[in-house]
Formats: C-alpha cells, sequence, structure tokens
C-alpha cells in the first residue's frame, strides 16, 4: 500500500465530515430563520388586522412587542 493512501483516505473522511456538518447548520441557520420570518410576518398580519377592527395586538406577555428583540424572544421562547 503505498504511504499516501492511509492519509488520503484521512482527507476525505474529513472533507465528507465538513461537509455533513456544514450541510447541519445552514439548515438549521434556515429553518431559524423561516420561523422567525413566520412569526414575524404573523406579527404584522395580526397587528395590521387588529388595527382594522381597533383592537391591540398583544403578546404572550399582555403587551405588544415594543422592539425586534422583543418580537425575537417571543419567537424563541414559543416554539
Amino acid at each position: 500500500m503505498p504511504q499516501w493512501l492511509p492519509r488520503a483516505m484521512m482527507l476525505a473522511l474529513a472533507l465528507v465530515g465538513c461537509f455533513q456538518f456544514a450541510y447541519w447548520a445552514f439548515h438549521q441557520v434556515a429553518g431559524l430563520l423561516i420561523n422567525i420570518l413566520i412569526a414575524f410576518s404573523a406579527f404584522r398580519l395580526g397587528a395590521h388586522l387588529s388595527a382594522e377592527q381597533g383592537e391591540q395586538c398583544v403578546g404572550a406577555v399582555g403587551h405588544p412587542p415594543r422592539s425586534v428583540f422583543q418580537l425575537f424572544t417571543m419567537v424563541l421562547f414559543t416554539f
């Protein structure tokens, strides 16, 4: 067996592992961004609908989120 073959096999396995980790990480981040997009869209739609009805859109804590940070925390702790 040539001396370079074990190193080449280890390099190939390391590259496959890196690819699988990057694939997993990308899908985790994409899923999180999609959840945030859905929640933000639902928040904006709820605010629009309740404004038409003369009501106030409220979050889980009983008042509307005042900032993007509060909206993100609502999203993260809701799912």
